[in-house]
């Protein structure tokens, strides 16, 4: 997924698009801040569902509900995982608790 998104479209017609790359889990999708029609991105470390991850392990951003806001959602989410390298091989290997 760091390298593709689905098209807009895909977006305009209700679909989320969530995933996992190495240790990272991701959720793209549109939401709303106010009135605003956004793109709401989310990033949280494995092994959990985002409603079984605290909300204190997730890190959250949003970007205009444009082809262009689309394209800076995938980019932050590329941006996290590089960040978060060592956070992401850490929850690989961690033990898998009850939350």
């Amino acid at each position: 997924m760091l390298n593709a998104l689905p098209n807009f479209h895909f977006f305009s017609c209700g679909n989320n698009y969530c995933g996992e790359h190495l240790g990272m889990r991701y959720y793209l999708g549109k939401t709303k801040e106010g009135e605003e029609d956004c793109f709401e991105a989310i990033v949280w470390p494995e092994p959990w569902a985002r409603d079984r991850t605290p909300l204190e392990e997730q890190t959250r951003e949003v970007f205009p509900y444009t082809e262009e806001g689309l394209q800076q959602g995938g980019a932050w989410i590329a941006e996290q995982y590089e960040a978060g390298k060592e956070r992401w091989n850490q929850s690989r290997t961690a033990e898998w608790g009850v939350y």
